[in-house]
């Protein structure tokens, strides 16, 4: 009897040192997102599809466009059967020393600065179509200025 709890001591002891933390398998760290100018402060990014979002009955929730930076604005263009959407990513969020655009290598004014706003141009699919437009430019002109303008 001694020896059956014995035995049953050291399975379940086994179980749970193999529920310990563990290195995080390759496949994990692809949902791992990291911002270079904070090297070192990962975080885990899983969007979903908007299982988390709480709406009254008879309601639901799909997924349009993902992986926006910090969408602040919105606008609609066309007809109810075909359309498009502007979207309005702030770039920036809370000032921090984490989202600073004068850090960014190749500075405020490159076009890949992912801490400057811009405008994307997404169509009723939510599949993207033009952007990112209006980059901030040293002349203050705006990047893709003419290509939002066409329309």
């Amino acid at each position: 009897m001694v020896r059956i709890r014995l035995y049953a001591a050291v399975v379940l002891g086994m179980a749970l040192m193999l529920m310990l933390p563990t290195p995080i398998p390759g496949s994990a760290q692809s949902n791992m997102a990291s911002n270079p100018l904070c090297p070192g402060e990962a975080v885990l990014y899983n969007p979903g599809n908007g299982e988390d979002i709480v709406v009254p009955s008879g309601f639901k929730v799909s997924v349009f466009a993902r992986d926006l930076n910090f969408p602040t604005g919105i606008a609609f263009r066309g007809s109810g059967e075909h359309f498009q959407v502007y979207v309005l990513e702030s770039g920036h969020g809370l000032p921090s020393r984490c989202n600073d655009e004068t850090k960014w290598p190749g500075g405020t004014f490159a076009s890949d600065n992912p801490f400057t706003p811009d405008i994307l141009v997404f169509d009723q699919e939510g599949n993207p179509i033009a952007g990112p437009l209006a980059k901030p430019t040293a002349g203050g002109r705006g990047r893709g200025r003419a290509a939002l303008l066409r329309g």
